[in-house]
This record gives structure tokens, sequence and C-alpha cells, in this order.
């Protein structure tokens, strides 16, 4: 990450700094001792761009690093000895400040902003003017300021020490991913139909043809729940840059699950066969809500457990530089969606004959 070699600095006559060598990886803390006047501060102050070097190199993730190479420095935060604030501006505005110099789009700020005044205990001075913080105080919010810009601006600085780290992240991004999603269907696809009450009694008494309502629920339901999870999988590989495979398996996997879980939600909905209006928590609570909750883990868990063998065999044979057995990945792959399709085209029917079916 940083590579510090022959670091030279001169003040006049006097040598501030002589061949300072050493090295950080990523997610490691490095610590700079010595007396008063040894260069801690000189060091610092180059690696932040307040000072050009005499001599020597620095780079970070192999590029090599000046004080003018902007896009470099967007990856540093620099928290001074002595704090530079102003004191008419608020806590809030300072970090606000400080990501407008870094170029931060406020979207991204906000919760970063949120989380690190809640990690120190910094809510009640958010808003307050800055002239009435203590002095730890005031150091304080450097260091929170810090914070925010280096995590904001680049999450790949996360240390992940190996590729296949970074794509069991990818794995269980996509776990997670599902896992809000079933809930979403929980909440509003499961208790749509319970929830209706009255209304049911207009719909069925309408020209409506009811098969055309089953298939509104449906899609109403089911695009979004795409785009969220899609949406959710695709915020992480923007932070961390999966490889192509794992995009793949997104695609092979999500598309599917998602699909199946909802018209599970729905079929379970239809099932609860209720004429009077219930609230989401009752419905939730009932015995196809428990259902729906218990077989999309069940589902979750097994389609996981499913993709493990054509997962392992591409990164195998990737790590090993061996041939990848792509027909024996897409034979898997095949049989997955096959399972969801017959699995799909159940409750599909399933629902649709208890819709037509239902009376009030």
């Amino acid at each position: 990450m940083l590579d510090i070699h022959d670091l030279q600095k001169k003040f006049g006559k006097r040598q501030a700094l002589k061949d300072v060598s050493f090295s950080l990886a990523a997610g490691e803390i490095y610590g700079l001792l010595g007396p008063n006047g040894a260069g801690k501060t000189t060091t610092l102050k180059i690696l932040a761009g307040l000072l050009a070097s005499d001599g020597g190199s620095i780079t970070i993730d192999g590029k090599p690093y000046h004080r003018e190479q902007h896009e470099l420095k967007k990856l540093i935060a620099y928290v001074p000895d002595q704090p530079f604030l102003y004191y008419k501006l608020s806590g809030e505005e300072h970090l606000n400040f400080y990501q407008d110099l870094y170029k931060i789009p406020y979207a991204k700020r906000k919760e970063k902003i949120d989380f690190f005044f809640k990690y120190f205990e910094f809510e009640e001075y958010r808003t307050e003017l800055v002239e009435n913080y203590s002095a730890g105080t005031r150091q304080k919010l450097l260091i929170v300021g810090a914070l925010v810009a280096v995590f904001v601006i680049n999450m790949k600085m996360i240390p992940l020490p190996h590729p296949s780290v970074k794509n069991f992240v990818s794995y269980l991004n996509l776990v997670m991913a599902l896992f809000i999603v079933a809930g979403l269907n929980s909440r509003f696809t499961f208790t749509s139909i319970p929830g209706e009450g009255p209304g049911l009694a207009h719909i069925f008494s309408s020209p409506l043809v009811k098969e055309k309502f089953y298939h509104f629920k449906l899609w109403f339901h089911l695009v979004p729940l795409l785009l969220i999870g899609f949406a959710l999988y695709a915020v992480g590989d923007l932070a961390l840059h999966f490889d192509a495979f794992t995009r793949v398996i997104a695609l092979v996997f999500l598309t599917p699950a998602i699909v199946f879980l909802t018209i599970l939600s729905l079929v379970l909905g239809i099932e609860t066969n209720e004429t009077n209006p219930l609230s989401p928590e009752h419905v939730i609570v009932s015995k196809q809500g428990i259902s729906y909750m218990l077989w999309s883990m069940i589902y979750l868990v097994a389609g996981m457990i499913f993709l493990i063998r054509p997962v392992g065999i591409y990164y195998w044979h990737h790590f090993t530089h061996a041939a990848i057995p792509y027909r024996e990945i897409l034979a898997w792959f095949l049989g997955f969606e096959l399972v969801n399709l017959a699995l799909i085209t159940f409750y599909y029917r399933r629902g649709k004959k208890l819709w037509l079916a239902r009376e009030l």
C-alpha cells in the first residue's frame, strides 16, 4: 500500500530526514517514535503534501507519489498535532467542508458521517460551534474528519489480502441481498392479499378478470424486488470490484431466487384466506407467515450449498492455473435453473388456482 525509500529533507544546513525507509501493508498500523526533532512530523507533512522532499521516493499502491499527485492524495487524510479549525463552523459543517475538498458526493458522505458521530459519541457536538469545544473535542473532530474522508473516498482500501477473500465477500453479499429481498417479501408481498380486506370485494365484483389481477400483483412486487436485489449486489461490486465470474453467479443465483421467493410469498398470502383486513404484524406471525420465513431460509441455504460445487470447480482450476471445465460448470448452472423453474412453475400454478377459486 505505502512504500517509502531513502526519504531526504533539509531545512537550510540542518538534515531533518536522511535515508528514511519503511513500508506499510493494507490494514497495518505504524507508529513513528523518536525524540523531538527526529523528523516524525516532517515525514507526515511530506506524506500529506504539505512539504516537498529533497530526495527519495514514495509509492502508494505501486504508483509514484508526490505532492501534486491529486488522485493519490485522495487516499490520504492528515490529522495535525495542532487542530486547525474554523471556530464559527459547527462539527457537522466542518466534516461537510472536508468532504467538499475531497469532492465526495453528499449521498455517499452522509452515512459515514452519521456512523462516526455515533461511534465517537460525538452527537451532542454535531451542531455546536467549534469555538465552544474543548481541546480534546477539537482533536476528536479532526480524527472523525480524516476517517470519513478515507473510508468514503476509496472503499477499496479495506484490507482484503487475497482475491479469494474478496470473492468470499461477494458471496456473502449475495446472501445478504437475498435475505433483504426475503424480508421485503415477508413485509409487503405476503401481506398484500390479507391486507386488502374490503378491497377484494370490489375487485371480485368488478368486470376485471381475476387472473389479470393475479398477474398484476405478481409483477407489481417482482419488478422492484429484482431491481433492489441487483442494486444491493451492485453496491458491493462498485466498492470492491468483484471478478467477472462472481457477476455471472449473481445473475444465475439472484434472478430465479428472487422470482421464486416473490411467488412463494404471494401464494402463502393467498392461502391465509382472510376476508377481514389484518395488520401486517398479525399476518407475519400467522402460520403462513412463519412458514414463508422458514422455507425462504431453507431455500437460501440450499441454493448456496448447491452452488458450492461449480464455484469451487472454477476457483480451484483458476488458482492452480489448470484448464477450467466450463461445460461442467454450465451443467451445474443449468441444473440450478431447472430446479428453480420447476419450483416457480409449481407455485405459480398453485397460486393461480387458489386465487381463481377464492371466495369472499
